[in-house]
């Protein structure tokens, strides 16, 4: 939406400093939640986990599912039977087959991870680990964000792949 109003607004500037498109981007996160579906399957279905409306990040997670075509889900309108997760309809359960994660990984499952959470699913992670459902965004990625790996970024990219980092980061001291 920021970039539609910019390059309205300012047409010039926006064409002046090459703005990347970000289709390609979104095309190819499709394609990898389809190879990620545990049933091999050409039309997952999706369902992209969100916070719910009280999240600052709900406008972010509606917008979302919607330009990817995904169903916005909260903890409550999923559950989980014989290790499968399941989508809560009018017309009954219905099988997901990768769940887009937005919460943090500790509220994602109350019976394993923070027993007080109301936005997460039970036995979400019985399912995974049974290969019933994929997530994206997995359990515990969140981890990567954390500062503290600032410092060691150059040298996991070197370590990992062999290469330097593509674009530097903001200089960092451990």
């Amino acid at each position: 939406e920021n970039r539609i109003v910019t390059s309205r607004m300012l047409p010039d500037a926006f064409h002046d400093c090459r703005v990347e498109r970000l289709a390609p981007y979104f095309v190819a996160l499709q394609e990898t939640v389809r190879r990620l579906s545990p049933h091999d399957r050409d039309n997952p279905r999706v369902a992209l986990l969100s916070q719910g409306p009280e999240s600052a990040n709900y406008f972010e997670d509606a917008y979302l599912a919607r330009y990817l075509g995904y169903t916005l889900v909260e903890g409550d309108d999923l559950t989980v039977r014989n290790n499968e997760v399941m989508m809560k309809t009018l017309d009954g359960l219905l099988p997901v087959h990768v769940v887009l994660r937005r919460p943090n990984s500790e509220y994602c499952d109350p019976l394993e991870l923070h027993e007080a959470s109301r936005l997460g699913t039970p036995g979400m992670l019985q399912a995974v680990r049974r290969g019933g459902v994929s997530i994206l965004n997995a359990l515990g990625s969140g981890l990567v964000e954390s500062p503290v790996f600032m410092a060691y970024l150059p040298g996991l990219c070197k370590a990992i792949f062999g290469e330097e980092l593509l674009m530097p980061g903001v200089a960092t001291w451990w």
